[in-house]
């Protein structure tokens, strides 16, 4: 039996600002054969301990995929690449206008949001 786990992202950047003000917004969804309770928590909307973990897989899993298809496309060479990824990952941790969105969304509608600043 296969399950999936959907993570929208998007990124906001205001070059304006100071630093370049980034916010970046997430929501997880997981697939009907799974029991969501586990992944998102009933009360507040936002991702468990497990569902943490289904997001990084995830975004990992896209970033992997990502880094392949542009190196064999000969656009930017893996080791660069993951060197640039790793960079941008510091930053955020760096920069201390940056900020973090978890959005839950019940069929295309906005239910819950929650900001972290990083």
């Amino acid at each position: 039996m296969k399950y999936e786990f959907e993570v929208l992202a998007m990124l906001t950047v205001d070059p304006s600002a100071e630093n370049h003000n980034l916010q970046a917004k997430f929501a997880l969804k997981v697939s009907d054969n799974l029991d969501e309770s586990k992944y998102i928590d009933e009360t507040t909307g936002q991702p468990t301990e497990n569902g943490v973990k289904a997001v990084t897989s995830t975004l990992v899993a896209a970033l992997g995929g990502n880094i392949h298809y542009a190196h064999q496309l000969g656009m930017v060479d893996s080791a660069q690449h993951l060197r640039h990824i790793i960079a941008e990952l510091e930053k955020l941790f760096i920069i201390s206008n940056s900020e973090v969105g978890i959005e839950e969304w019940d069929e295309g509608k906005l239910v819950r949001k929650k900001k972290i600043n990083l």
